[in-house]
């Protein structure tokens, strides 16, 4: 498997569990040893501050190779929001408990996907065109007379 692309995961105290891991793969999972050595774990962005600077160091997302700009505290966002259904679903039985907090994540994932599209077309959103070097310019704000919108009218 060495032509695995490597898996980047967070965990909040991946410098404990990343102690002897392919080891222990080794030992009880033996055909998915190549696999856990391929992955990288990293510590999210704001739990990275409480520990030792060794770790910050070892197990920061902005220090990883191979990693984009990330925080990796993307699943820690709906706890906020998640914490406020306990007035709704501690009186329910398992069941109907399970199935509000399906639903309530379900929804949650949801409205994420639709805001991704908004905050992808924000970030990505090319209006304006260079008339000398065909480069795409960065948003209206900056627009000079060397730059044109793309339908091709003058600034």
């Amino acid at each position: 498997m060495h032509d695995q692309p490597f898996i980047t995961w967070s965990y909040d105290i991946e410098c404990q569990h990343d102690k002897n891991c392919v080891a222990r793969f080794t030992k009880w999972f033996p055909d998915l040893a190549d696999v856990a050595a391929c992955i990288v774990g990293c510590i999210p962005s704001m739990h990275i501050h409480n520990h030792k600077e060794d770790c910050q160091y070892r197990y920061a997302f902005k220090y990883t190779p191979n990693v984009g700009c990330t925080c990796g505290e993307g699943i820690e966002q709906t706890w906020a929001e998640a914490g406020q259904t306990g007035g709704s679903t501690k009186k329910e039985n398992c069941g109907h408990r399970h199935n509000s907090l399906d639903d309530f994540h379900g929804y949650w994932n949801w409205e994420k996907i639709l805001k991704m599209g908004e905050s992808t077309n924000l970030c990505c959103r090319v209006d304006i065109k260079c008339v000398i070097c065909s480069a795409f310019a960065p948003p209206p704000i900056y627009q000079c007379k060397i730059y044109t919108p793309i339908t091709g009218g003058k600034v």
